[in-house]
């Protein structure tokens, strides 16, 4: 009987042995969001294991007042969490073991998948965002409200939501975009800068297209990169798009859009330095997005 007992006792241990490991392991954080330096920027940062982002607050613009409402993306070399130890760094632009912020927004552009309204032949770029709520910070989802107000769309103000999400392994964040205010036609355009007004930068850019999406592989656009032959990548996924536009240095997918419902699109990227072995050359990425989009589609079904 005594031996029953010892038998017993040590099924216990390996059962809780095994369930405190399996627990640790799906904790790890994979997916992260926070706002950054709030007296100075207020940035909202946010990633998962395969790629960084972040947009701008109205605080930045008293120290850069050519600040819109577009996406900057950091390239990772490994899949924790990065946010916090590069805002330690006295320059993040230089590449660090954690990764680096080797793409510019430059501006008054979407980068890398920003969202704007298109009326009248012109892109409705506005300032950044005035408010952010956080509703999940990991370890396998983050997401996060950004709320844009007085947005001017050809005469008239509007507000703004964008709810986007990220998921851990998530090649693309999911956005749910809402404009309020006066009814009138336009269009939404998710877009990616392309740098090639941005001497002596040169991007050696490639295009792609497909239904519903868009996709651009260029060299990095700043900073100093270390990893040998960089290639940076980008991706936008809307569906119900309409059509395509290079407009003002900038590749456009454009849908049409009726005042104060919501829509959903997908954006994102990443390099070809990590995943290591994932995109060796540009059309790897491109079946990545086409991966995403065929998924994506059996989701809705």
């Amino acid at each position: 009987m005594k031996n029953y007992w010892k038998y017993l006792f040590g099924l216990l241990v390996v059962g809780l042995s095994w369930s405190c490991s399996h627990a640790s392991k799906t904790e790890e954080p994979l997916t992260y969001a926070a706002q950054k330096m709030p007296e100075k920027r207020n940035d909202i940062a946010w990633e998962n294991n395969l790629a960084t982002y972040r947009m701008y607050s109205k605080t930045l613009l008293a120290a850069e007042p050519n600040t819109s409402n577009g996406v900057d993306i950091w390239f990772k070399k490994q899949a924790a969490p990065m946010i916090d130890k590069m805002f330690t760094y006295e320059n993040y632009h230089s590449e660090q073991v954690e990764g680096v912020d080797a793409y510019s927004v430059n501006g008054k552009t979407l980068g890398a998948g920003g969202i704007a309204a298109f009326t009248n032949d012109s892109l409705w770029l506005h300032e950044p965002y005035v408010d952010c709520e956080i509703t999940a910070t990991g370890p396998l989802l983050a997401e996060f409200t950004l709320y844009y107000h007085n947005v001017e769309i050809a005469g008239d103000s509007y507000c703004k939501t964008v709810r986007i999400t990220t998921e851990a392994n998530g090649l693309l964040n999911k956005a749910v975009v809402k404009y309020e205010g006066k009814d009138k036609p336009m269009k939404l355009a998710a877009g990616i800068y392309l740098h090639t007004n941005q001497l002596p930068h040169q991007p050696d850019g490639v295009k792609f297209f497909e239904k519903d999406m868009i996709a651009y592989a260029e060299n990095p656009s700043e900073g100093h990169v270390t990893s040998p032959n960089p290639r940076i990548y980008v991706g936008v996924y809307m569906p119900g798009a309409t059509d395509t536009l290079t407009y003002n240095h900038q590749y456009l997918l454009l849908r049409d859009y009726t005042v104060g419902s919501e829509i959903t699109y997908y954006f994102g990227g990443g390099w070809n330095i990590f995943p290591a072995g994932r995109y060796s050359v540009d059309s790897d990425w491109w079946k990545a997005m086409l991966q995403f989009k065929e998924t994506a589609l059996q989701t809705v079904k």
